[in-house]
């Protein structure tokens, strides 16, 4: 990536694939929505009760996007949403917390 030289000179929001080396770069970072569903089925499997609905919501997101529907109040409804998802995620599954040698426990 720094043979082209371009990622290094780049100040926007990068849509990618949470590819480790992206994060020696000083952009905004947004995944890739595709990268993301795919990762949610992988732990959907594991009966997470959220992640359903985070697939749902992310699915139509796409889809109103495709139809021309998204306006501002269908973004804040979008995003209200996406953080209830998320919160109820954290409330279910707490994150790790680092041990004393930093490991995550």
């Amino acid at each position: 990536m720094d043979t082209i030289r371009i990622l290094p000179k780049f100040k926007g929001v990068a849509v990618h694939d949470r590819f480790k080396s992206y994060d020696q770069f000083d952009f905004t970072n947004s995944y890739c929505n595709a990268h993301l569903l795919r990762d949610l089925k992988g732990i959907e499997k594991r009966r997470r009760p959220w992640v359903g609905k985070m697939i749902s919501l992310l699915t139509r997101a796409k889809e109103f996007k495709e139809l021309d529907r998204l306006n501002p109040d269908k973004i804040r409804k979008i995003e209200a949403r996406y953080q209830e998802i998320i919160d109820h995620g954290f409330q279910q599954e707490p994150p790790p917390m680092p041990c004393k040698t930093g490991r995550l426990v």
